[in-house]
């Protein structure tokens, strides 16, 4: 485990239960929430992918995937999804017709939207297509010396990052062109761009995480995890880095001068080890999910747990909704559970530890 600072006692936080949940039929693979908040699409080992409302009240099964889909993706004009058959279905949201694109490889793991919604990256064994909303061809990238483990496009402009073993790749969707390679000896298994695209974090296969900083590619790497950190997270203000890898989190400062050469802070509390995390999209609030079933809600300027959730199974992915209202958990034993975040400023928060 990273050396980490040292933390206050947490007092014991509020248990909440789910506004609303739902079972599906099998394992959630995973899970993506509709850019305007209006429903979750969840992915299911079974092959089903379905789409739930934002009040839980109503599903629809969208797509289905022979031998399980395993990616999900929910942009501004089309719903994506991917699975062991080889193939991407695209639903129009408009016109709710799905169109069909199949692959070369045997299933397809990983989907990615564009910040604009205009471009979607299919992760599919060792090539990334690129299509528009409607499934038109825009580019193919095909440099990667391995599967590919995670694609993420940067913030800021059309820079698409793909990982594998050898390190990160960064291309030029409209052309497919490899426009820098940032090598890595072993294999990335997860990245993260931050906010503001000045740094991308990779969990990797030695039970490390490795980060580059742009546009000068320096590099560093946080060592001594127990497990694989596949769990990590940027707040919005790029400022903290979240990782897993164990059931404490620790929680990486960038503002200057770095995390290099400190010690992280450490947030105690889950009993299992944490399997995702994420940060609310403007408040200094913190979501982690365990291998346990247990959904715990952070104050990260305090350093306290403020709510926990039990669900039946382990956490399989949490994710905040738009508008950071709630957070929404899905488990292995598929369930699908709408959390509410409490009503507790950070400063508040802040106030009530400290006395």
């Amino acid at each position: 485990m990273p050396a980490v600072s040292s933390s206050r006692p947490s007092p014991t936080p509020a248990p909440l239960e789910p506004r609303f949940h739902t079972t599906l039929d099998d394992f959630v693979t995973a899970i993506s929430i509709a850019p305007d908040g209006r429903g979750v699409a969840a992915a299911t080992a079974s092959g089903a992918v379905v789409a739930v409302s934002a009040d839980g009240k109503t599903s629809r099964e969208l797509a289905r995937h022979e031998g399980g889909a395993l990616a999900v993706a929910w942009g501004p004009r089309a719903l994506a999804s991917g699975g062991q058959d080889a193939r991407v279905v695209l639903r129009d949201l408009a016109t709710d017709v799905p169109r069909s694109i199949s692959t070369e490889a045997s299933w397809v793991e990983h989907l990615a939207w564009s910040p604009s919604g205009e471009e979607l990256a299919i992760a599919a064994g060792r090539v990334v297509d690129v299509v528009d909303p409607r499934g038109a061809a825009r580019s193919r990238l095909r440099e990667h010396g391995s599967t590919v483990a995670a694609v993420a496009w940067s913030p800021r402009d059309s820079v698409l990052a793909c990982a594998s073993y050898g390190g990160l790749r960064l291309f030029d969707p409209s052309t497919g062109a490899l426009v820098r390679h940032l090598p890595w000896k072993g294999s990335l298994l997860s990245l993260a761009w931050s906010p503001d695209a000045k740094v991308i974090a990779c969990a990797s296969q030695d039970c490390s995480v490795h980060f580059w900083r742009l546009p000068g590619g320096q590099d560093s790497e946080m060592q001594g995890f127990p497990m694989k950190p596949t769990a990590i997270a940027w707040d919005g203000a790029s400022r903290l880095l979240a990782t897993g890898g164990d059931k404490v989190i620790c929680v990486w400062r960038f503002e200057p001068p770095g995390p290099e050469g400190r010690a992280p802070h450490q947030l105690e509390g889950h009993d299992a080890m944490v399997t995702s995390l994420a940060f609310h999209p403007r408040r200094g609030l913190l979501a982690s999910g365990a291998h346990d079933g247990v959904v715990m809600l952070w104050d990260v300027v305090s350093e306290r747990a403020i709510a926990t959730v039990r669900l039946e199974d382990q956490i399989v992915r949490v994710a905040w909704w738009p508008d950071g209202s709630g957070v929404v958990a899905s488990t292995s034993a598929g369930e699908l559970a709408f959390i509410d975040a409490p009503v507790v400023s950070v400063s508040t928060a802040r106030r009530r530890g400290s006395a």
